[in-house]
């Protein structure tokens, strides 16, 4: 168990990207998240082109926020879902493009004097990636990097008073609903 356990996180940490976007003009939520791969069983065999398959994984995501008064609250990280589905086309045998739609849950924890706040956004992203596998024999490491653009499909913040009063409300107009950006 302790081995299987040991290569799942060798294996998050393989295939990690990280994904940095400005998700509000008052509160910005970076993120990264390390992915877990799995092709589907028709993915490409040794002469194929194409492969499609789906990713599973955390999002580690963080924030910050600037109140009026010009004070900057402490904020916490917080782990989130990010899954999708990818298509990857070979342009030789160390190039590949990869499309991919991904649902991203992004926020983080805001600690205050009168309580905690939680905040969320999630998108679905389209990332567009250009993956270079380094040419090894025994093993396939690869980088990837490429554009994304967001969709805001929901946003929110939920409140928890130290006086054990619970609020939800919902962003509006404090969360972008287009974002873009680049991935590494």
């Amino acid at each position: 168990m302790k081995k299987l356990a040991i290569a799942s996180l060798a294996i998050l940490a393989f295939a990690s990207s990280a994904h940095a976007a400005k998700a509000s003009r008052r509160a910005k939520i970076p993120a990264q998240s390390a992915v877990s791969e799995m092709e589907a069983p028709s993915a490409r065999s040794s002469n194929e082109a194409n492969a499609i398959g789906f990713q599973v994984g955390p999002q580690i995501a963080t924030g910050s926020i600037s109140v009026d008064a010009g004070e900057t609250p402490q904020t916490d990280s917080r782990t989130r879902l990010n899954m999708g589905v990818y298509f990857e086309h070979a342009f030789d045998r160390n190039f590949l493009l990869r499309p991919e739609l991904n649902f991203s849950q992004r926020g983080f924890s805001m600690n205050g004097e009168n309580g905690t706040a939680d905040f969320s956004a999630n998108y679905f992203d389209l990332p567009v990636m250009l993956k270079a596998q380094l040419p090894f024999e025994s093993v396939a490491p690869y980088v990837m990097t490429g554009p994304f653009v967001g969709l805001l499909v929901g946003k929110g913040v939920n409140m928890n008073s130290k006086d054990g009063h619970q609020s939800s409300e919902s962003l509006n107009n404090q969360v972008n609903s287009f974002n873009f950006g680049w991935n590494f």
